[in-house]
């Protein structure tokens, strides 16, 4: 019998389905060039080192999905924007990394909201 076949609580059924898809996370992704986000990775790195770089697409797979978006080269500045209909805090859908190594670290709140835990150095919000 699965652990999700038996009758547990709905928070230790949601826990158990943030740990399987945290298990389940491809290792990372680097953008060299604008793209569409692939949603199985659970780190993102932008690398503006070339040219500027726009990701788009960042959009939940399930509720409690863990996502890392790190600047790994700021030379031309990078943004990360959100699927439509998604923000990253209930009103930006988008993120500018404007300086190596600013990173966002969220989790979904939602199928449409990203819940923004550490902006580490200066990543601007705004909306498009």
């Amino acid at each position: 019998m699965s652990i999700k076949a038996r009758n547990l609580d709905p928070v230790l059924q949601q826990a158990i389905g943030i740990a399987d898809g945290i298990a389940q996370a491809k290792a990372y992704r680097e953008y060299e060039a604008d793209g569409a986000a692939n949603m199985e990775y659970l780190k993102h790195f932008l690398n503006g080192a070339s040219t500027t770089i726009d990701i788009t697409s960042f959009k939940p797979k399930y509720i409690g999905q863990l996502l890392i978006i790190v600047c790994t080269d700021s030379t031309n500045d990078c943004t990360a924007k959100c699927a439509s209909g998604v923000t990253w805090d209930g009103s930006n859908n988008m993120a500018t990394f404007a300086d190596a190594m600013d990173s966002l670290v969220c989790i979904a709140t939602s199928l449409t909201r990203w819940l923004i835990l550490v902006n580490l150095g200066s990543v601007a919000l705004s909306t498009v």
